[in-house]
């Protein structure tokens, strides 16, 4: 393919096989300022890179019988200022792809973020925070990212893949605009793209907001940045490993009981933040109240015996409880909990305690450690949450698992009084 004649706001696409060379593809080429064009699958696209003007090109699937506006799944993202060269498409199951070009709107840029530029690539959840997302985030646009990209996301697992695509375009600032759950999958992304130079960032507009509590961003956010810029600075991650399957968290993880309140939560409508968590609570402790015996290591400290739950902290909050609240996110270690057997009654009693953060490590029963990595096995299916996403619900009869600290991982964007 030749793209030396190509207008930097046009696309050539070639239409073969994307097994067959590059070579053999007949190129069609579409300029596309600001406006959609339809090509058959498969796809290769190629752009010059000379654009004076930064300018994203998205390429959907277009399902047929829907229009246009509605019909949008992002499969890449690329950056038009950077050359691509023969990219292929993946291909969908669908009859064609809609191509289309945003360029950045300057008219009313404000260096509101640490380096607020047309870079800034914003994806959120339409529906975090019971739907208040939706209805916020053109609000909170105005004043913190006017040149961003939004990119809404359509389903579990979709901000992964958009995650992974803007930082692969290029973008200096990658934003979750949402709650934990679209946090936990921006972040899973841009650790997948493996691009240490690209900075996360977090609107917090959802239900509880864990990891931007530990960012300082709800003052960020109450005040409309006003006395307060973001900062970059290197955070820990974690990384929870079982079976067959590994994912990235950066506020906490956790199994046992937590992890079924992770689960109990995710059936709750029209309750949101503590509320939330509190009444998810109750119903894992009145239906999945269990102990079982566990061998669980804290680097090379064993433990073994009845084990309710372990709890893995980067930030200080689980579920809106600061459970861990002297965790820090660029210290190197994990904060844990270990609660072994504890019972029902004891629960109840401390219940405020732990929702205030004045954890009674005077009981037996419960133990802070740090470490850098945890081992857990034993004979019993457990649940497993990260950043209160469910990684295993204890139908999947997974009896083991590790979390291991990896320091520094991510760049990340946290406030800072000015």
């Amino acid at each position: 393919m030749h793209t030396d004649s190509i207008d930097p706001f046009s696309v050539q696409c070639g239409e073969a096989s994307l097994d067959e060379p590059v070579a053999k593809a007949a190129p069609a080429v579409r300029r596309v300022h600001s406006q959609m064009v339809e090509v058959a699958p498969p796809a290769i696209v190629s752009t010059n890179g000379d654009a004076d003007e930064f300018a994203a090109l998205e390429c959907d699937v277009a399902h047929p019988g829907i229009p246009h506006r509605h019909a949008f799944k992002a499969l890449g993202v690329f950056n038009l200022a950077q050359p691509q060269r023969d990219r292929a498409l993946p291909k969908p199951q669908c009859s064609r792809y809609v191509i289309r070009v945003q360029r950045a709107d300057r008219r009313h840029r404000r260096n509101t973020l640490a380096s607020a530029t047309e870079r800034q690539c914003v994806i959120y959840n339409p529906a975090a925070g019971r739907g208040r997302a939706k209805k916020k985030i053109d609000e909170t646009r105005r004043w913190a990212g006017p040149d961003a990209m939004l990119m809404p996301t359509e389903g579990p697992g979709h901000a992964i893949e958009l995650a992974r695509s803007a930082a692969e375009a290029g973008f200096d600032e990658v934003v979750a605009a949402g709650g934990d759950g679209t946090v936990h999958e921006v972040a899973n992304g841009l650790l997948r793209a493996d691009r240490s130079e690209v900075a996360f960032g977090v609107w917090p507009l959802g239900s509880s907001n864990d990891y931007a509590f530990a960012l300082g961003l709800h003052e960020w956010l109450a005040r409309r940045g006003a006395g307060i810029r973001l900062e970059r600075f290197r955070a820990d991650v974690g990384r929870v490993r079982i079976p067959g399957h590994e994912r990235f968290f950066v506020n906490g993880a956790g199994f046992g009981f937590n992890g079924m309140v992770a689960h109990e939560a995710r059936g709750i409508r029209r309750w949101r933040g503590t509320a939330l968590y509190s009444l998810a609570f109750v119903r894992a402790m009145i239906w999945h109240y269990r102990t079982p015996i566990r061998k669980t290591l804290f680097d090379q400290t064993s433990v073994e015996g009845p084990t309710l739950s372990v709890s893995v902290g980067l930030g200080i909050r689980e579920g809106g409880f600061p459970i861990t609240p002297k965790a820090s996110l660029e210290d190197g270690l994990f904060d844990t909990l270990h609660v072994s057997d504890m019972n029902r009654r004891q629960m109840i009693r401390y219940l405020p305690n732990f929702m205030c953060g004045r954890v009674p490590t005077h009981l037996p029963c419960l133990t802070q450690r740090l470490c850098r990595k945890v081992r857990s096995e034993g004979e019993e299916a457990i649940c497993i949450h990260a950043d209160g996403e469910i990684v295993c619900a204890r139908s999947a009869g997974i009896r083991e698992v590790e979390m291991e600290l990896l320091p520094g991982r991510l760049r990340v964007l946290r406030a800072a009084v000015i």
